[in-house]
């Protein structure tokens, strides 16, 4: 195998590692689980042609202080949510996470019931529910009489950026890139 193969092999699994999401689903929670301690995620949030739905993330530590939790409270006061729910626009949201975030669940509503749908901590078996998609790597909200079937009101993907590697870790990468672009020049071709 050649050096430069190598080298990007390497960089295609350092750039996997430091862009990976873990979505998770155990015993009824799904949610995001921040297995990276990232500082930042890119939430996506995708409607298919629905109208008057709502929705939020929030640090699942929180849950059992969000029982009054309301769409119109949090637009009213978001500093008494700070830090451990935040409103999710249609498109790219990104979300600094606050110290201690180790999993985020989702809130949806679709407007017309007065309850709320959590993902994590208490996934509704009401008419409405989250689901996560074939690609594991999406997390849907569908009618519970669906199952989840493809027909999704809105679906949500998250994307994770690593914390910052430590200053020793970074000083080895760039010694080992100049490492390697040395060698690669020591074994250039001369064409004469």
């Amino acid at each position: 195998m050649k050096l430069r193969n190598l080298l990007l092999t390497a960089a295609l699994f350092l750039t996997a590692g430091i862009a990976s999401a873990e979505i998770f689903e155990n015993e009824g929670a799904i949610g995001w689980n921040n297995s990276t301690n990232s500082t930042k995620v890119d939430v996506t949030l995708t409607y298919y042609g629905q109208e008057g739905f709502t929705f939020a993330a929030y640090d699942t530590a929180k849950f059992s202080s969000l029982s009054s939790f309301t769409f119109q409270d949090l637009e009213k006061n978001p500093s008494k949510y700070e830090g451990s729910v935040w409103l999710l626009k249609a498109g790219e949201n990104s979300i600094a996470l606050s110290n201690g975030v180790e999993s985020l669940g989702f809130i949806g509503t679709n407007g017309e019931s007065p309850h709320l749908v959590f993902s994590a901590n208490g996934n509704s078996a009401k008419k409405w529910k989250f689901y996560v998609n074939d690609t594991m790597e999406v997390i849907a909200f569908d009618k519970t009489s669906d199952n989840g079937g493809g027909n999704y009101a809105a679906e949500i993907t998250v994307q994770a950026f690593g914390a910052p590697l430590p200053a020793p870790v970074v000083t080895l990468l760039i010694a080992l890139g100049f490492g390697a672009a040395l060698v690669m020049y020591r074994n250039r071709k001369v064409k004469a």
